[in-house]
């Protein structure tokens, strides 16, 4: 009787185990849709779907987990929007996603959120004019999402890879994101940290307009026209990103435009037409980046106020500075740090690590004559005093140029 009892006591425990995973998945069957599905499964219900490729439009309008198997592909009708997310505490996950609709002015998205809480992580959008469209939403997660665009079409037909309206506090990291316009584009949205994302071949890496206390950190832009376009914000911060190979004729690593109290530290501006441009800057603060290879090192175009450069390396680039010569002095120190200069030719007789006497941009003739000293036959010449007269329309002074370049913390 013992034995028998402890036989119908497994038997019931093996019962009530196949209950709860049945109640917590939801499997398709054969011609089964993903609608279907979403109507049978309960909140917080985990849908699984199948490989196959599955008829959108679809919209999740309750609070469920998508987790879509290998080969799983929702395939837009090419209006609208492929996916909606219209619930809050959805999770979407190892979906590919293809085929939206083409207009620009409805956004026309690979998938739209609208609702709150939502997690978007590990799909593939393709063939859509937006890939992931954040519509008034707030504290979001988006991850490892690989987004490409149509590379046939001109950058100015490409919607955005990923694009926020309104709302904010969400996190994108981790997304590669390729042939599209602007890689993230930040509308009127607040508190939003986007961060160890890579655009590739598109206009904009990360573009913010009208937006406030956002962080853009450790991202990558290459082979685009500008690795990041900051357009009237304020409290923004740039930190650690690479912003490498922008070398349209316009092309720039970092162009700050109508900013206030901002951060940029310890980016990288590699090979660019112009490492960083401002325009209308105030009370920013760029401290620790390498400006390295670049055709131009930094750029002025407008008004710079309360706003300082140090801590900064300046290398190879083919010129320093230029743009707007009416630099303040003071712009380019903060503390009594100024910014290491790779053709400073000063002493430090103190050993303090900052020249003793101040950088400013090299005579181009004296380089000149660097190189090949046959040259100096023109010294204090009439060529050369035409030289010095150019160059004193640059009086950029850096009063304490360090000896090295600083570490970074």
């Amino acid at each position: 009787m013992f034995m028998e009892g402890v036989f119908i006591g497994k038997i019931i425990i093996l019962l009530l185990l196949s209950f709860f995973t049945a109640v917590s998945h939801a499997h398709a069957e054969k011609n089964v849709s993903i609608e279907q599905l979403i109507t049978q499964a309960k909140p917080g219900q985990t849908v699984v779907v199948p490989s196959g490729v599955y008829k959108g439009p679809l919209t999740i309008d309750k609070p469920v987990i998508l987790r879509a198997e290998p080969g799983a592909i929702l395939e837009g009708n090419g209006t609208g929007n492929v996916l909606t997310i219209a619930a809050d505490k959805v999770t979407v996950e190892g979906l590919t996603i293809r085929n939206s609709g083409q207009d620009v002015t409805a956004h026309d998205a690979g998938i739209l959120i609208q609702g709150n809480d939502v997690i978007v992580r590990n799909n593939s959008i393709q063939n859509t004019l937006f890939g992931i469209h954040l519509d008034r939403s707030s504290a979001c997660f988006v991850s490892d999402n690989f987004i490409v665009g149509d590379k046939k079409a001109s950058v100015a037909r490409r919607g955005n890879g990923i694009q926020i309206t309104a709302g904010g506090k969400h996190t994108i990291e981790r997304n590669q994101l390729a042939e599209v316009q602007d890689g993230v584009y930040f509308d009127q949205t607040v508190h939003n940290t986007v961060r160890q994302n890579t655009v590739k071949n598109s206009r904009y890496g990360y573009h913010v307009m009208f937006s406030d206390n956002n962080r853009i950190v450790s991202n990558v832009t290459e082979d685009s026209v500008i690795g990041a376009m900051v357009m009237s914000a304020n409290s923004i911060e740039v930190q650690d990103n690479v912003f490498r190979d922008q070398l349209d004729v316009q092309g720039c690593g970092l162009f700050l435009y109508d900013v206030q109290n901002g951060l940029v530290k310890g980016n990288k501006l590699l090979n660019n037409t112009t490492g960083i441009t401002m325009d209308t800057v105030q009370g920013t603060l760029l401290q620790k980046n390498l400006i390295a290879y670049n055709a131009m090192g930094v750029k002025r175009e407008g008004d710079i106020e309360a706003t300082h450069l140090t801590k900064n390396a300046f290398v190879a680039n083919v010129r320093q500075i230029g743009g707007d010569t009416d630099w303040l002095t003071e712009v380019w120190s903060w503390q009594a740090q100024g910014n290491y200069w790779d053709d400073y030719k000063g002493w430090d007789f103190n050993k303090d690590g900052i020249g003793d006497g101040a950088y400013r941009m090299a005579d181009d003739m004296l380089k000149a004559f660097e190189g090949n000293p046959l040259l100096g036959i023109f010294y204090a010449g009439p060529l050369h005093q035409l030289m010095d007269q150019i160059a004193s329309a640059y009086p950029v002074v850096d009063e304490y140029p360090l000896m090295s370049i600083p570490l970074t913390e």
